[in-house]
């Protein structure tokens, strides 16, 4: 009888544990870091903290969408935009990302407050009816979801000083190295990086949706 009551006593204790107000808990699960530089080291940082204001924002820039029109930074305000780098004749990771992104896409069901932004590593190759042929494939609104050209210089130095999205050697590689990387990145309406997910898992999409939740709280919209 005395073990019985102590096992009582102790799923008692447990129960107790797992309903604890939210209040109670570790507040960080309730708010997305911030990432300042290429190591990509979260950060939480308090509205209220002094180094609040120099945090990384995505840099001004200006490319071609799949339509042929002009899209610039500003796209990115008072939007939260879901990033990759792709090209469109990829065969390895870029369809398993496109697909997983897709999952999201749908998921989110062309929220107006979400912006998908596909920058293309080959804009060679990469033209605007072969962008809009690959949009078409997918069933990707270009509302909604930018696939986005330019100079490749430009949209290199974008993708690895702006959102620091280059592979292990990231910001310090070469500019004409070639990008291939299945990092996604998430930023805020602020255009301050948020979030880095692997683009090719279904489990990564699952957090990244969360999080996205957690950053339309953040901004008092859900």
């Amino acid at each position: 009888m005395k073990t019985y009551h102590l096992l009582i006593c102790i799923l008692c204790i447990c129960l107790s544990a797992c309903n604890r107000p939210a209040e109670n808990m570790d507040s960080d699960t309730d708010r997305l870091p911030f990432f300042r530089d290429a190591q990509l080291t979260p950060e939480w940082i308090e509205a209220d903290d002094l180094d609040r204001e120099p945090i990384h924002r995505i840099p001004a820039f200006s490319l071609t969408d799949q339509a042929g029109g002009r899209f610039t930074e500003t796209g990115m305000n008072d939007r939260i935009c879901v990033t990759n780098f792709f090209f469109a004749r990829c065969r390895s990771i870029c369809p398993k990302m496109t697909q997983q992104l897709k999952y999201l896409y749908d998921t989110l069901g062309k929220a107006p407050d979400v912006r998908f932004l596909s920058f293309s590593v080959d804009p060679e190759a990469d033209s605007i009816p072969v962008l809009r042929a690959f949009g078409e494939q997918y069933g990707l609104d270009p509302e909604h979801w930018k696939l986005l050209k330019g100079d490749r210089t430009a949209v290199y130095q974008l993708a690895k000083k702006g959102f620091m999205a280059g592979d292990s050697t990231g910001i310090t590689s070469a500019s004409e190295e070639f990008l291939h990387t299945e990092n996604v990145i998430l930023t805020d309406k602020k255009r301050r990086i948020r979030g880095v997910y692997n683009g090719t898992l279904r489990v990564e999409m699952d957090r990244l949706f969360e999080d996205i939740q957690i950053l339309r709280k953040e901004d008092g919209i859900d």
